[in-house]
């Protein structure tokens, strides 16, 4: 074999003696058989060098080395395993031999005895059946793509098209189904095109699927196909990247999947809770998508929206950034100031959020008023000088100054109290809040708004010296030392 293979380059005469002394012996040897020839060797040897003779893809090719396998494809027979005629000389046909492997090959789906077959049928000039085994050999030793091809070339498109598919040898299988029409109209060969593609999925595709998908037969096949449960974790995925598209009808894909799982066909959790999503099912939705341990994503906490009772579904519309949707569940539910003060700080500061965002400067005063915060005081103000409104403005530095003390923020306190000042605001807004707050006749407001929280907070007492010594400075010299009359006898 390494000589017919090409492997060993013989030039020198004394190299090739021996070669040629052995294919001298070969040849006499096999040429004087008149009736049949009988070798015997070891196993080890036929298994080996006597491929030549016994393996038909060797063979095939040797033949096309000739330069003109036409020529030689009638006048070579091969060797097969022999029987117990042999040795009396009966000569054995091997057309017979050859329906004997065939059908003990099929029956112990032994690869061997189906490839003894096909010699003995070649010998027999029998290239169909021949062609057949060797298919059918291919295919037992896992090799669906070489099966399907020889099952194609034998014109048994049936047996082919089988044999791709089991091997997922789409591409095969796609050119398969394009040149035989009656293939053509197959789902699997709708399904091919689709795995064949990076694009998403066939409308024809997808209409089978809902077909087929509401026959328990089908579906009870599809659970015992591997291929067909590949192609399903495929088509879920990619469906699962496409929720936004209302022309797929999510409602009855999510159903036939549903259907699909409950017949054992697995489907992957993240992918089944987009198609619940699409569907509108956002129930199941978030149940798979906490089954699967994925609550990340925008999908998630707009199905949690959707299945929050007021005022909790609130925090999930903020965290999607829904200011108006937030503020119009809540004005359609129109909490009392009692119930609100009872709420999670986590709605208010939502709702907080969401009005100031859309501008409603009543609403985020209320909130602000229940849960002072001073970062949202200072937007607050903020909002009220881009409106320009001297009123507004007023009212928010008011209640700005408030919070500022509610938040312990006092040196920030006193700056507002003093000086109107809001260190939080750019110099440019600063100007507009101290020329309003001044056009409203609110200087005195914001002052007396702050002494009066520093009257009533308990905060104060808490503090460290530092900072009760800083707010009663404050208080000296605007309370008690400005309102002191002048002694006439000092100099």
């Amino acid at each position: 074999m390494t000589v017919l293979n090409g492997d060993i380059v013989l030039r020198d005469s004394e190299d090739r003696l021996p070669y040629e002394y052995f294919f001298n012996r070969l040849y006499v040897a096999a040429s004087r058989a008149k009736g049949q020839l009988v070798v015997v060797d070891s196993n080890r040897a036929l298994e080996s060098f006597w491929r030549f003779a016994t393996d038909t893809e060797v063979i095939d090719r040797l033949m096309k080395q000739s330069g003109n396998p036409e020529i030689w494809k009638d006048a070579i027979t091969f060797l097969v395993s022999g029987r117990e005629q042999a040795w009396a000389g009966e000569r054995i046909d091997p057309k017979e031999q050859a329906i004997e492997y065939a059908t003990q090959g099929r029956r112990k789906r032994d690869p061997y005895l189906l490839r003894q077959a096909t010699l003995a049928y070649r010998s027999a000039g029998d290239e169909q059946e021949a062609g057949k085994c060797l298919a059918l050999a291919a295919e037992i030793e896992g090799r669906p793509k070489e099966a399907g091809d020889k099952y194609r070339e034998l014109g048994l498109y049936d047996e082919a098209f089988r044999c791709y598919w089991e091997g997922r040898n789409w591409t095969s299988l796609s050119g398969l189904a394009a040149r035989e029409f009656a293939l053509s109209s197959r789902l699997e060969s709708q399904a091919a095109d689709f795995m064949a593609r990076a694009s998403g999925p066939l409308k024809t595709l997808l209409d089978g699927v809902i077909d087929a998908g509401s026959q328990s037969d089908w579906r009870n096949d599809v659970s015992c196909d591997s291929t067909w449960q590949e192609v399903l974790s495929e088509l879920a995925q990619r469906l699962s990247k496409m929720i936004g598209d209302k022309t797929i009808p999510w409602a009855k894909l999510f159903g036939i999947f549903q259907a699909l799982l409950n017949n054992g066909v697995s489907i992957d959790n993240l992918h089944l809770a987009a198609l619940a999503y699409a569907a509108g099912d956002f129930q199941q939705a978030v149940q798979l998508w906490e089954r699967a341990g994925a609550i990340d994503t925008e999908e998630y906490r707009r199905a949690k929206a959707n299945i929050e009772p007021f005022p909790m579904n609130l925090r999930w519309f903020g965290s999607l950034k829904e200011h108006a949707q937030v503020l119009g569940q809540w004005r359609e539910n129109q909490p009392d100031l009692r119930s609100i003060a009872k709420l999670d700080e986590r709605v208010t500061t939502v709702v907080m959020d969401a009005a100031l965002a859309e501008g409603d400067l009543s609403l985020a005063s209320t909130m602000l008023e229940l849960r002072p915060d001073r970062d949202r005081a200072a937007k607050l103000l903020v909002i009220a000088a881009k409106e320009g409104d001297a009123k507004s403005i007023s009212s928010a530095a008011v209640f700005a100054a408030r919070t500022f003390v509610r938040s312990r923020a006092w040196k920030t306190a006193i700056a507002a109290a003093e000086e109107t000042a809001f260190p939080e605001l750019a110099s440019i807004q600063l100007g507009q809040v101290r020329s309003a707050v001044r056009k409203a006749n609110g200087v005195s407001d914001v002052f007396r708004a702050v002494v009066e929280e520093l009257a009533g907070s308990e905060n104060l007492a808490l503090e460290t010296a530092d900072q009760q010594n800083l707010v009663a400075e404050f208080l000296n010299r605007n309370l008690i030392t400005k309102n002191v009359a002048p002694d006439p006898h000092s100099s």
